[in-house]
């Protein structure tokens, strides 16, 4: 049996409203599914930035322990005589670790922790203790800090300048 030439037509036209029809489901789910993958690697690179994190928080803690009065007496006791061993200073060496050492507790290569493509560390560490709070310091230790004269006359409760004997220590401008 021959077809005609409208027959012909007609299937073509059935297949391409199918492939069309099969294009119009498929490329949604294409997307869907390469924003899927994208979330997923963005959820797993939040998940391992928040594990570094907490390891470097942990790690830092663990290092700022090893500063205390009660380890550094221990560790002088136990005759290991060294910078870690003092109890009167702690310099930065010992409360701050290095990237490599970081590095070396996370079993991570110290790159790895500076990429800018990927997981950026870093960290700062501070003695509290070794700062003045101006606000419930001694005098003696303001004086100290900030150079310290006699009054060359007696202060009243209302004088809104202070004279001294010697302002030498003090600098032309901020101070005096």
């Amino acid at each position: 049996m021959k077809r005609s030439r409208n027959e012909r037509g007609i299937a073509l036209l059935m297949v391409i409203t199918c492939l069309f029809a099969l294009m119009v489901i498929a490329v949604p789910f294409a997307i869907t599914m390469r924003l899927g993958l994208e979330r997923s690697e963005t959820h797993n690179a939040r998940g391992r930035a928040k594990q570094i994190v907490d390891s470097t928080i942990r790690i830092l803690e663990a290092s700022l322990v090893r500063t205390t009065e009660r380890v550094e007496i221990e560790r002088f006791n136990q005759q290991i005589i060294d910078v870690a061993a003092d109890p009167e200073c702690d310099p930065q060496s010992e409360i701050e670790p290095t990237l490599q050492q970081l590095a070396d507790t996370l079993s991570m290569d110290p790159a790895d922790l500076q990429d800018p493509y990927g997981v950026i560390v870093g960290w700062s560490v501070e003695d509290e203790n070794g700062k003045l709070n101006i606000n419930n310091c001694s005098p003696f230790a303001l004086g100290n800090l900030l150079g310290m004269s006699p009054l060359a006359a007696e202060l009243s409760e209302s004088a809104s300048d202070i004279q001294l004997e010697d302002a030498s220590m003090f600098p032309a401008r901020g101070y005096v």
